[in-house]
């Protein structure tokens, strides 16, 4: 992972996370005595944030997955293979002074 974080003014502030997570060996989720292999992926994650109200309040936006829609990362006897979706996201935080 690789990551990085910018404070473009005092109440503004990017960040962005780069993952990189190697081909995976597993047991198949469908037949246990056979193999199953979760590929390789890149993932990268966006936000940005907006503090407000003397830093008592802040509001951010941001995008996880942006480079695929969706990437395996396992599964289980019970449960189909599990993938992991794009998510966008709205956060609002408020702190009590």
């Amino acid at each position: 992972m690789v990551g990085a974080q910018h404070d473009l003014t005092d109440d503004l502030h990017l960040s962005a996370h780069w993952y990189f997570v190697d081909q995976v060996q597993a047991t198949s989720p469908h037949l246990l005595v056979l193999p199953f292999t979760i590929p390789s992926y890149h993932r990268l994650d966006l936000r940005a944030e907006y503090e407000f109200w003397e830093d008592h309040a802040a509001v951010s936006v941001g995008v996880r997955n942006l480079l695929d829609d969706h990437h395996p990362e396992g599964g289980t006897t019970v449960f189909n293979d599990s993938e992991v979706p794009r998510m966008v996201f709205a956060e609002l935080r408020l702190s009590l002074p």
